[in-house]
């Protein structure tokens, strides 16, 4: 029995009503289905078939014809230009004083640099992938743990494999959440893939051997060693608000193109560009079958002797065809918010303006994401304040003080000579740090300001090598008198 909200459950029905439900939710089955488009499996168009009447009023397959199955991979752009655009540089990482006018530099300092640490290349792959999984499937799921080298560390898990029971409608706070998950034992010679499952509660976490849907129960534990979480270690960033994969937008449009581009590749393959006209001929389909299939293969047809074969000129409107899939490739395109960097006319350098413009739709889009990572980071706060306390990097008096604020730096394609001429323009109108956080030029303000630092430092040992005072403060005054003449001459 475990206690979940107000109420006392059994762990091991609570856990299968969990992931049944989920299982028949459609929510679940659109993740999968937006999974596969992503990895460019589109299920429609695997399904197209050439099919004739049998003439019994049935179906058959018709294997003598072409059936091309393209899958085309514009949903997997769409997902990955927003995941680039938005996390395809490091994040800027700075910290707010929740009290006005506090200062301590040096609190600061520590603070900041262990979040620094913490959006190493590693996690920073980890979250890159948090995205993707958002946008795609409607919402990622992140395992915040510390490992045995009391090491605080960031885990993805498949959004298709977390079945969470939210507290409210709103799915802030999370009461309970049960996993699912395949691992390969080693057992009697052979390697075995076992499916095991888990019910994670603020407190505990309950783990399942899972087969042919039947759990079985195993062992309960604590999250961890240390002190308890006091929540469930999972945390949750949303690609929208209502959780909908981005495919569900597109997906009509996806098939759509799939098909007539298949068909169309059909009708080129199959050379109908002429048709074959057999005079007195059985018109039972099979038949004609039979006789296409022996024109293609011996380039010969019998036919009776008032029969006849002959040609008919018929020219498919490929052009035609190719207008409709460059529409329908443009929808795609507007409805995910997808930038087509050939429509911003490349060579002829174009204004900032123009790149705006083109972005904005994509802009849009990602302001709305960055409000869920603004409140991923908050909950994500709350665990590494936790462990930073734990190991008494960073105290939790000092981590209570401070807002953490990243911000995604979006990777968009820039005019850089017109911005570095812009920010010569405002030179001595604004902060050096706004300057160079506008320079596309610059890496960062403080790496940035390290390097002057240094080169001021160099230039002014070469203008004084020897150290010598460069002004009258340092020299020690003499007081001339008639007496010290004398002794000078």
């Amino acid at each position: 029995m475990a206690k979940i909200g107000n109420q006392e459950v059994d762990v091991l029905e609570f856990t299968r009503a969990l992931i049944e439900n989920a299982n028949d939710n459609i929510k679940i089955k659109d993740m999968i289905e937006a999974e596969k488009y992503f990895a460019v499996q589109n299920t429609e168009i695997q399904n197209k078939k050439r099919e004739y009447s049998d003439g019994k009023g049935g179906k058959k397959e018709n294997k003598q014809v072409s059936n091309v199955k393209l899958a085309n991979a514009f949903y997997r752009k769409a997902v990955n230009q927003k995941v680039n655009y938005c996390f395809g540089k490091p994040p800027v990482i700075s910290l707010e004083p929740i009290e006005a006018n506090y200062e301590n530099e040096q609190e600061e300092e520590i603070y900041q640099a262990e979040w620094e640490n913490l959006f190493n290349a590693k996690n920073r792959k980890i979250i890159k992938k948090l995205i993707q999984n958002a946008i795609n499937c409607g919402i990622g799921f992140i395992y915040p743990y510390i490992d045995q080298k009391q090491e605080f560390n960031l885990m993805g898990v498949n959004s298709t494999t977390i079945f969470p029971y939210w507290e409210d409608e709103s799915h802030d706070e999370l009461l309970a959440l049960a996993r699912t998950y395949t691992v390969e034992v080693f057992t009697d010679n052979k390697f075995e893939q076992v499916d095991k499952a888990e019910l994670w509660t603020p407190e505990e976490v309950h783990y399942f051997k899972y087969k042919d849907g039947i759990l079985k129960f195993e062992r309960t534990e604590k999250h961890m060693d240390m002190d308890s979480w006091n929540k469930i270690p999972f945390i949750a960033l949303k690609g929208s608000e209502d959780e909908k994969p981005l495919l569900n937008i597109v997906k009509s449009y996806v098939d759509a193109y799939d098909r007539l581009n298949s068909e169309s590749v059909d009708t080129l393959r199959d050379d109908l560009d002429t048709l074959v006209v057999l005079k007195n001929y059985s018109s039972e389909t099979g038949k004609l079958i039979d006789a296409y299939t022996n024109m293609k293969e011996i380039k010969m047809v019998a036919v009776d002797s008032d029969g006849g074969v002959s040609l008919v000129k018929n020219d498919p409107n490929i052009s035609s065809i190719q207008t409709k899939l460059e529409n329908i490739k443009k929808d795609i395109e507007e409805f995910t918010s997808t930038v087509n960097i050939k429509d911003i006319q490349l060579g002829n350098n174009p204004s900032g303006v123009a790149i705006k413009s083109a972005f904005q739709d994509t802009d849009t889009y990602i302001n709305d994401l960055e409000m869920e990572f603004e409140l991923f980071i908050e909950k994500l706060k709350y665990f590494y304040d936790k462990y930073l306390d734990w190991t008494k990097k960073v105290s939790a008096d000092i981590s209570s003080k401070y807002k953490v604020v990243v911000t995604m730096d979006r990777d968009m394609m820039i005019n850089e000579t017109e911005l570095i001429e812009n920010a010569t323009k405002l030179q001595g109108l604004v902060s050096q740090e706004t300057l160079d956080n506008y320079n596309p030029a610059v890496e960062s303000h403080a790496i940035e300001q390290a390097r002057r630092e240094a080169e001021e430092e160099k230039n002014a040992t070469e203008e004084n090598p020897f150290d010598f005072p460069t002004n009258n403060e340092n020299i020690e005054e003499i007081e001339v008198t008639e007496e010290t003449e004398a002794n000078v001459e």
